[in-house]
């Protein structure tokens, strides 16, 4: 999609206006970071039980932050389209926060996922579930145009491995791994049915 008013106010705000309201105030060190970048190893299959077990009675992104889009003069179906362009389209793209509008984490204070989260190497926020049903695709976005400001992606398959490419670049992201995605960059996304990935944004570029 070309660019307009819609698209240039996303990139400040983060493709979830959300975003820039709910980080923490980011941390860089370094001048250049890369694209991608395997990060450590973690238990996908504990991770997995917990997100089985998970349940929210969020009614939905765009429904529980209506009045956000409206302080940001964002237009619902307009940005709707926008989303149903990209492949985040209900009924194939579900977003399950793990945490409420203050920031708090939501999962169970008993999981492995609410550990998990606690003991990441650096401050984390916005944790969640991305679900792709179906064939899914994404086609090529930004997310947002900076990461001093919106924090550094980090994505954590779940239950089966996933393909995104970045600067024209393929690379799969697989079990039991977590890995560094810079979402400043034009990147794409494809899965098959069924694919969850634990998502957070840290607050430091430490790991990079």
């Amino acid at each position: 999609m070309p660019k307009n008013d819609l698209v240039e106010k996303l990139l400040d705000l983060d493709l979830m206006p959300l975003g820039k309201r709910e980080a923490l105030p980011v941390k860089t060190t370094k001048q250049d970071i890369p694209s991608f970048k395997e990060l450590f190893s973690v238990d996908s299959e504990s991770l997995y039980k917990d997100f089985l077990k998970y349940t929210t009675d969020n009614n939905g992104y765009i429904s529980s932050g209506e009045h956000l889009f409206a302080e940001n003069n964002i237009d619902i179906k307009e940005y709707k389209d926008h989303m149903n362009f990209l492949g985040f389209k209900k009924g194939h793209y579900t977003v399950f926060p793990l945490r409420n509008i203050n920031g708090d984490l939501t999962i169970s204070t008993d999981s492995y996922t609410y550990n998990f989260l606690k003991n990441w190497p650096t401050g984390i926020f916005r944790p969640q579930y991305n679900v792709a049903l179906d064939d899914w695709k994404a086609n090529t976005h930004i997310d947002h145009n900076n990461n001093s400001v919106h924090g550094f992606r980090v994505l954590i398959p779940l239950n089966k491995s996933s393909n995104i490419e970045i600067n024209n670049t393929v690379h799969v992201l697989n079990l039991n791994k977590s890995y560094f995605i810079d979402v400043t960059k034009p990147h794409a996304a494809w899965a098959k049915k069924g694919r969850v990935v634990l998502s957070l944004q840290m607050d430091s570029d430490i790991l990079l």
